[in-house]
């Protein structure tokens, strides 16, 4: 049997139209069963496919995103650093031709106006405010007089009875300038406000902190030389 021309032309033209998967298909079958590969290639590819490993991996993708996120928004306060660096500017420190610069300030550095601290707490912290105090104390700016303002009768939201510790009557009797304020529950406020009412001089500079902090050695003295740079601003310190 011979084959013309036109013949050889039809077979080229058929076998243009076998499909590439089919082609692959045929090849592939004509390879011994002990040459194909009957595992994955990759560790992970038999785990992939079970549920658990899954939820698995996306749960641990969603907790490392939320925790990355998390700890941008505490570094710039925003979700994307990008606005922080668009929105804002470098921070350039106060100057004030009456102080001496932040660099300058030693030990000895004190302001000309009166500094007080003023604290509030609440029963069942009473006796774990020695730490707060004791790191008040070794400020090395030490305040004129750390007051402790402790309300007479019970707390209203707890009903538990307000009491003077007796280390903070020991620090008062060793001569630290500690003094105790018993009065009125003004809540949130009490760290404040019996302060405002002992003081008389309205350039006195009113410093309140937590009952349950402990602050560092130049805390105080650093807050208080910002506060002679800007003195009609407000200022906050975070303590972590």
């Amino acid at each position: 049997m011979t084959l013309d021309d036109d013949d050889l032309e039809r077979g080229r033209d058929s076998a243009r139209r076998v499909p590439a998967r089919s082609f692959c298909q045929s090849l592939w079958s004509q390879v011994p069963p002990s040459v194909r590969l009957s595992k994955p290639v990759l560790w992970f590819q038999n785990k992939w496919t079970s549920p658990a490993f899954r939820i698995g991996f996306i749960v641990t993708f969603i907790l490392f995103t939320v925790y990355f996120y998390y700890g941008l928004l505490l570094r710039h306060g925003t979700f994307l650093p990008p606005f922080a660096f668009y929105y804002t500017s470098a921070y350039t420190p106060p100057s004030n031709p009456n102080l001496p610069s932040l660099a300058e300030i030693d030990g000895n550095w004190r302001p000309t106006n009166r500094v007080v601290v003023s604290l509030s707490t609440v029963p069942h912290r009473l006796e774990n405010l020695r730490e707060t105090i004791h790191s008040l104390l070794q400020q090395s700016l030490l305040p004129d007089v750390i007051y402790v303002n402790i309300p007479n009768g019970v707390n209203r939201r707890t009903q538990e009875a307000y009491f003077v510790p007796t280390f903070l009557e020991e620090l008062q009797r060793q001569g630290h300038p500690i003094q105790i304020l018993r009065g009125r529950d003004y809540g949130p406020a009490t760290k404040l406000i019996p302060a405002l009412e002992n003081e008389n001089d309205p350039l006195t500079l009113v410093v309140t902190v937590d009952d349950d902090h402990v602050y560092p050695h130049d805390w105080l003295r650093h807050l208080v030389w910002f506060a002679g740079a800007l003195f009609f601003s407000s200022f906050l310190h975070l303590i972590y």
